[in-house]
């Protein structure tokens, strides 16, 4: 199998893994609902195709940002691709960043929008610092 291959079928699995456990955060908190009338398979109360969604939407953005860095002529190394613990800690922040969207108070704007904006911009500010990584998030 080939190097572009293995990297695909991670960018896929990551997806597929960490996509649906924050889609979990939203199922569990009654954000999201799926109806169990609708789909027939379901895991952990998501359907079956949800991994799937997601793996694919990883697959997307992993092939596509390399790609739109060299067209906006981002720099190739970032401070969170310095090594596998700051990938780690981005993971755990777009979670925990989801999580925060199913848990925190339902507040329509205000306070929780300007919590979730500043959190993000943390993590950017911690692991990316270009303007060209702002405009792809």
């Amino acid at each position: 199998m080939s190097r572009k291959a293995k990297n695909a079928g991670w960018l896929f699995g990551l997806g597929a893994v960490v996509g649906p456990v924050g889609d979990a955060f939203h199922v569990h908190s009654g954000t999201t609902d799926y109806p169990r009338e609708v789909f027939g398979l379901y895991l952990w109360r998501l359907p079956f195709w949800v991994p799937i969604l997601f793996g694919c939407a990883g697959l997307a953005i992993g092939l596509s940002h390399p790609q739109m860095d060299r067209l906006l002529g981002a720099p190739s190394q970032r401070p969170g691709s310095r090594s596998l613990g700051l990938v780690v800690f981005g993971i755990a922040a777009f979670l925990g960043i989801y999580a925060m969207t199913a848990y925190a108070p339902l507040v329509s704007g205000g306070s929780l929008d300007v919590l979730i904006a500043v959190s993000a911009l943390l993590v950017w500010a911690f692991l990316d610092r270009t303007w060209q990584g702002l405009l792809l998030a």
